[in-house]
């Protein structure tokens, strides 16, 4: 909180959760077609790990423009398999190298 009203940050908790709700609505997950859509690595942890509680990542692999990981199922996640699309992220990261 840093010593600031709870309004304050109040409102950036919910940005944060509304921001959260767009990348697991932006696709299920379950194929490189059907990815979440994220910006940032710590985005997929975020979304794995506080979102659908996932206990383990077995593995992960780079598919064509998507972090592949093999998880745990969790009651909030039955699958073993999660895709995020991170096209964005490679090609501004492409973007930079050629300027």
């Amino acid at each position: 909180k840093l010593d600031r009203p709870e309004s304050e940050w109040l409102k950036y908790q919910s940005r944060f959760r509304a921001l959260r709700k767009l990348i697991v609505y932006s696709g299920n997950g379950l194929s490189t077609e059907t990815a979440f859509k994220v910006i940032y690595v710590s985005d997929e942890y975020n979304i794995l790990y506080d979102y659908f509680e996932i206990s383990k990542i077995h593995d992960q692999t780079l598919v064509g423009f998507c972090d592949k990981f093999v998880v745990e199922p969790s009651e909030y996640y039955n699958a073993s398999e999660v895709f995020f699309d991170i096209s964005r992220k490679l090609i501004r990261q492409e973007e930079l190298l050629n300027e």
